[in-house]
């Protein structure tokens, strides 16, 4: 009995030279209506051609946007460091009190600081910066060269001992000390690039132990970060009575900061 073999072919279809011209006439030509408008400012923001600005042009205003965001970020901690404990940021809500309740709400939640166990992560199968996506496979990055800052690398120490895999291989894995992550920027929309980073092989393994402790912890209290069903519903219902809508803030990620100090009120 013979067996067929199917060659394998190309799926890719060869479009119109101006289907794009036609597609966006159409669109264009639509019956002004709120969803129609929006549909007509928004619908080419992520469209690149040759006559969109150029990758290097929407890689600086990306970075320069990125470094107005951490100008800002260190407004915002001296502001919040200076302001005095006494001061009412709501009828008889000293800031002092408000900063407390927020500490202790964090505690309850997860802890002084995650415990050492949680620690003990994985690896995913994203691009480091000491590989490609090409070679993260998340089997391979267990061997060979790996990157950790010094902080991380501590940690690192910490817990090896108590994962067979890794006291099995320790000898195979070569580990360098970096100073951080490494910047890049990936396509966003026509005018401007987004931010991105690449973390060393340690720390993300450190990472997302700490994360998956986070979500675990999170939900105890009711929030599932795992499941998305409950988000779905309410945007399904936002968009059938108008009554919901969701925020997305602008620089949101890089947003978040840390800093070498504590509030400490006096």
């Amino acid at each position: 009995m013979k067996t067929r073999h199917r060659s394998a072919q190309c799926a890719n279809l060869r479009l119109p030279v101006d289907l794009t011209d036609e597609f966006r006439e159409k669109i264009l030509a639509l019956r002004s209506s709120p969803k129609s408008d929006y549909l007509k400012a928004e619908f080419l923001s992520k469209f690149l051609s040759n006559e969109t600005d150029p990758p290097s042009l929407r890689r600086e205003r990306a970075i320069q946007k990125w470094l107005l965001t951490e100008e800002r970020n260190e407004r915002t901690w001296d502001r919040l460091n200076s302001t005095l404990g006494d001061y009412n940021i709501l009828p008889r809500i000293t800031y002092s009190k408000f900063v407390s309740f927020c500490r202790d709400v964090i505690i309850d939640i997860i802890g002084e600081t995650v415990p050492t166990e949680a620690l003990i992560g994985a690896f995913s199968g994203g691009s480091s910066t000491s590989r490609s996506r090409t070679e993260s496979h998340p089997a391979s990055k267990y061997l060979g060269k790996a990157h950790a800052t010094e902080r991380a690398l501590s940690r690192f120490v910490d817990v090896i001992d108590e994962i067979p895999g890794w006291v099995n291989r320790r000898n195979d894995l070569l580990i360098e000390i970096v100073p951080g992550n490494m910047m890049f920027t990936v396509p966003k929309k026509t005018e401007i690039d987004r931010v991105a980073c690449k973390e060393p092989d340690i720390n993300m393994w450190l990472q997302k132990g700490v994360g998956s402790f986070i979500r675990a912890q999170l939900k105890r209290t009711g929030i599932n970060l795992n499941d998305q069903s409950k988000n779905s519903s309410l945007a399904r219902l936002g968009s059938l009575s108008g009554d919901l809508a969701t925020l997305d803030l602008s620089s949101a990620s890089d947003s978040v900061s840390t800093a070498p100090w504590s509030f400490s009120f006096l």
